[in-house]
Protein backbone atom coordinates (compact mmCIF):
# COMPACT_ATOMS: atom_id res chain seq x y z
CA UNK A 1 0.00 0.00 0.00
CA UNK A 2 1.42 3.57 -0.85
CA UNK A 3 0.08 6.52 1.67
CA UNK A 4 0.32 9.75 0.26
CA UNK A 5 -0.53 13.34 2.22
CA UNK A 6 -1.09 16.48 0.80
CA UNK A 7 -0.82 20.06 2.41
CA UNK A 8 -3.45 22.73 2.81
CA UNK A 9 -2.33 25.41 0.75
CA UNK A 10 -1.04 28.80 2.25
CA UNK A 11 -3.53 31.34 1.94
CA UNK A 12 -3.70 34.90 3.44
CA UNK A 13 -5.88 34.72 6.72
CA UNK A 14 -5.65 31.27 6.97
CA UNK A 15 -3.54 28.83 9.68
CA UNK A 16 -1.22 26.41 7.82
CA UNK A 17 -2.55 22.89 8.57
CA UNK A 18 -1.14 19.31 7.61
CA UNK A 19 -3.94 17.02 6.06
CA UNK A 20 -5.12 14.46 8.52
CA UNK A 21 -6.39 12.49 4.87
CA UNK A 22 -4.53 10.06 3.09
CA UNK A 23 -4.54 8.36 0.47
CA UNK A 24 -4.00 5.00 0.28
CA UNK A 25 -3.33 3.08 -3.15
CA UNK A 26 -2.22 -0.09 -4.60
CA UNK A 27 -5.29 -2.05 -2.07
CA UNK A 28 -6.29 -5.68 -3.12
CA UNK A 29 -9.60 -5.83 -4.64
CA UNK A 30 -10.31 -8.05 -1.54
CA UNK A 31 -9.72 -5.38 0.73
CA UNK A 32 -12.99 -3.58 2.73
CA UNK A 33 -13.37 -0.86 4.78
CA UNK A 34 -12.68 -2.27 7.78
CA UNK A 35 -9.44 -3.94 7.16
CA UNK A 36 -8.39 -0.69 6.10
CA UNK A 37 -9.05 1.06 9.03
CA UNK A 38 -7.24 -2.03 10.99
CA UNK A 39 -4.27 -2.02 8.63
CA UNK A 40 -3.99 1.93 10.14
CA UNK A 41 -5.11 1.87 13.64
CA UNK A 42 -1.43 1.05 14.60
CA UNK A 43 -0.45 4.51 13.89
CA UNK A 44 -3.03 6.52 15.71
CA UNK A 45 -7.24 6.76 15.96
CA UNK A 46 -9.06 6.73 12.67
CA UNK A 47 -11.77 8.69 12.22
CA UNK A 48 -12.84 7.06 9.02
CA UNK A 49 -11.74 5.22 6.39
CA UNK A 50 -13.32 4.47 2.79
CA UNK A 51 -12.29 1.79 0.15
CA UNK A 52 -13.75 3.38 -3.09
CA UNK A 53 -15.70 1.00 -5.44
CA UNK A 54 -17.36 0.95 -8.83
CA UNK A 55 -20.28 2.00 -8.88
CA UNK A 56 -21.88 -0.71 -11.18
CA UNK A 57 -19.94 -3.56 -9.98
CA UNK A 58 -19.08 -2.75 -6.39
CA UNK A 59 -15.58 -4.28 -6.57
CA UNK A 60 -12.94 -2.16 -4.57
CA UNK A 61 -10.80 0.22 -7.44
CA UNK A 62 -7.59 -0.60 -5.69
CA UNK A 63 -7.48 2.53 -3.55
CA UNK A 64 -9.25 4.22 -0.63
CA UNK A 65 -8.47 6.96 2.11
CA UNK A 66 -8.29 7.01 5.83
CA UNK A 67 -8.52 10.34 8.27
CA UNK A 68 -6.88 10.14 11.49
CA UNK A 69 -8.21 12.00 14.66
CA UNK A 70 -4.43 13.71 14.80
CA UNK A 71 -2.04 14.93 11.95
CA UNK A 72 0.62 13.87 13.71
CA UNK A 73 -0.38 10.12 12.86
CA UNK A 74 -1.18 10.87 9.69
CA UNK A 75 2.71 11.54 9.50
CA UNK A 76 3.47 8.05 11.50
CA UNK A 77 1.45 6.57 9.07
CA UNK A 78 3.56 7.55 6.12
CA UNK A 79 6.93 6.95 7.41
CA UNK A 80 5.39 3.53 8.50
Amino acid sequence: MDAVTSNEKEKPGRDFRMSKKLYVGGLSWGTNDHELRAAFEQFGAVSESKVITDRETGRSRGFGFVTFEEAGDADKAIEG
